[in-house]
């Protein structure tokens, strides 16, 4: 006997049989036995072979949250809210709640009552597949650890126990179970009796490339015969057939940073072949973190690459860093050069050409220019997150959700601590040796010295027109009780984002007392390929996320920058 082969065969989804004792006509809910403990049943393989499938609810979650018109898993098929979840004795229970004001919602409810439908179908996902003992010499699978997803108003699969109840009392009742079960006992022995020419139309199908046709036929309840002679006028008529493809599946699996953490230090044997195979960099045992990841945590699209007639692009640079720059006032305002994959070098002109009056018939000599570069190399940013053994409890959503975050104010606090006062590969503004300052600034604040900082500024060159102060929110505060003279009717900041005249803007990781004014344009900051994942477990349970960024910063000019340091 041939080994059944289930790696395409669509086995997520699992019956649950309405009944009109658990419909609420007050509340408009429905409840249901989604999924029984016992629920063991037979199926048949694309190819026609049967075996035994059954769900071990020990390790199943369910994170279904709504009831769909089918299994296309949109906001205009949403028909129904699941309102309450249980794990008994008998299985889960779902209460799933209408509404009169939505149309599909209400339509739907009406044939459920009706009696016009009486089945909705459970999805499952993430799940894991487990090769059982065999059943009277019939092969036996089991999903283990799988996540449900998904609650659909039509039927698809089977769980022969599955039945609505009332959701505080079961209330069984064997005759319909029976009348259920001897349905399915009916299809399997006509299933039985179709299975060879079924199985034969579809070898031909493969063969010929045509899967299409051999679907309508064996929904259509056309012989092999009949499909055979079919395929054989087509081909007399066109007489042109070469070559035939057969298509891949389109894989529609996404990358899964929770797998990936709940299965720390064990990617080698764990599930997780499609990340393995698409996002793992074997060189150094590090996952790559999808360019657009943070668009699933975006409350609007961000790409149209599944548009009609739209062209698929890779984005250059990482959503993760777009949002890092977003919220950050310090970042926002450097020059980002994203998605580089090498050392950079950007030329700098140091030259100071002056012009001058001359006589006629006469000259003056020429001036030199002067260059030097800017140089942006990769320099290795790490940041670790704990995630403990109690989070691991956490949704799949929540539980990447939550490290998406941690992933983002760690880089923003990195990156804003090491543009300040960075002492290594990257040196910070108060760490530039020729950089301008004004002493003792925020010690005794007066309007003069807060002009003084646009005067040096300006006799250094630097541009005025962009510059900005960059302060310690307490500092604001400081300065907006600061009079700007003899007099306490005005004070040295009166109105929100202006210092006499200068805007400013306050961020977290600057010193108490310290003060930078410049254009910050004039920072670069290099941001080197993607960003790369490794875990690993510690004592606990805990697990720890290691985030790697390769970034470089450097100052266009020193002189563009005026600072004044009073922090230790």
């Amino acid at each position: 006997m041939n080994k059944i082969n289930l790696q395409n065969e669509d086995i997520s989804k699992f019956k649950a049989v309405l009944a009109d004792n658990a419909i609420n006509d007050e509340a408009k809910t429905i409840s249901f036995l989604a999924l029984s403990h016992n629920n063991l049943h037979k199926r048949y393989s694309f190819f026609g072979d049967e075996y035994y499938l059954s769900v071990d609810l020990s390790g199943v979650k369910f994170e279904a949250t709504t009831l769909y018109l089918d299994h296309d898993v949109s906001f205009e098929n949403a028909i129904g809210k699941i309102i309450d979840t249980k794990l008994d004795d008998k299985g889960f229970k779902v209460i799933v709640q209408f509404n009169d004001e939505v149309s599909q919602s209400r339509e739907a409810y009406a044939k459920f009552k009706a009696g016009f439908s009486d089945s909705v179908s459970v999805g499952f996902k993430n799940y894991e597949l487990k090769e059982c003992e065999p059943i009277d010499g019939i092969e036996h699978f089991e999903i283990k650890n799988g996540v449900i997803n998904e609650l659909s108003a039509v039927w698809q699969g089977a769980d022969p126990n599955a039945k609505v109840a009332n959701f505080a009392k079961e209330q069984e009742k064997p005759k319909a179970v029976e009348q259920e079960i001897q349905k399915e006992d009916e299809k399997t022995e006509f299933k039985a009796e179709k299975k060879d020419e079924t199985k034969e139309i579809i070898e031909l199908a493969e063969i010929l490339g045509k899967q299409a046709e051999a679907l309508e036929a064996i929904k259509n309840k056309i012989s092999f015969s009949e499909f055979s002679n079919k395929l054989k006028e087509q081909q007399q008529k066109t007489n042109d057939i070469k070559e035939f493809n057969i298509m891949k599946r389109e894989n529609t699996q996404e990358f899964s940073l929770a797998n990936i953490i709940k299965n720390a230090g064990n990617a080698s044997t764990a599930d997780l072949g499609f990340e393995v195979e698409n996002y793992f960099n074997k060189s150094n045992g590090r996952f790559v973190l999808p360019p657009d990841f943070g668009a699933r945590f975006n409350d609007s699209i961000t790409t149209t690459t599944q548009g009609a007639g739209a062209i698929a692009t890779e984005f250059r640079d990482d959503l993760l860093i777009e949002e890092v720059k977003k919220e950050s006032p310090l970042l926002s305002e450097c020059s980002w050069l994203d998605g580089l994959s090498q050392r950079v070098e950007i030329p700098r002109n140091n030259s100071n050409i002056t012009a001058d009056f001359v006589e006629e018939g006469q000259s003056r000599d020429s001036e030199n220019l002067s260059f030097d570069k800017i140089i942006l190399e990769p320099h290795t940013l790490l940041a670790t997150i704990r995630i403990t053994r109690t989070m691991m409890n956490m949704s799949a959503f929540g539980l990447e959700s939550f490290t998406y975050k941690a992933m983002k104010f760690a880089i923003r606090k990195k990156l804003e601590e090491v543009i300040l006062y960075g002492k290594g590969v990257i040196k910070g503004i108060f760490e530039i040796s020729g950089v301008p300052s004004i002493a003792a600034y925020m010690t005794a604040p007066t309007l003069e010295k807060t002009l003084s900082f646009g005067d040096t500024l300006e006799n250094n060159n630097g541009n005025i027109a962009n510059a900005k102060f960059a302060l310690k929110n307490s500092d604001v505060s400081k300065l907006k009780a600061t009079a700007r003279g003899v007099s306490n009717e005005k004070m040295l900041i009166e109105e929100l984002g202006n210092l006499q005249g200068y805007p400013y803007f306050t961020t977290q990781l600057i010193k108490s007392g310290d003060v930078v004014f410049g254009d910050f344009k004039d920072i670069f900051i290099g941001s080197f390929k993607g960003i790369e994942l490794l875990t690993h477990n510690e004592r606990g349970g805990d697990i720890i996320l290691e985030l790697y960024l390769d970034v470089d910063a450097k100052l266009a000019r020193e002189k563009s920058f005026v600072i004044s340091k009073t922090s230790a």
